[in-house]
């Protein structure tokens, strides 16, 4: 797709949301996945694999994270 999309999300403890936006930041769609307490595996893994449906279609996306993602643990 020619789009300009990217990804923002907010990685919290119980909960990580994402949402697919195009060039103006209007949601075009959204997935959830687990919190950084639930996460058994690597981080990227889980982030990586959540992406990949939007990415096959897209492409590799830009992506900005807010939330817990940023801690010792995140």
């Amino acid at each position: 797709m020619t789009d300009r999309c990217f990804v923002a999300g907010d990685w919290g403890t119980s909960h990580l949301r994402l949402f697919l936006c195009d060039a103006r930041g209007a949601v075009l769609d959204s997935i959830t996945g687990p919190g950084v307490a639930q996460v058994k595996t690597a981080f990227p893994e889980v982030f990586e694999s959540l992406l990949a449906p939007w990415e096959k279609i897209r492409g590799r996306l830009p992506a900005v994270l807010c939330g817990m993602v940023g801690c010792s643990i995140g």
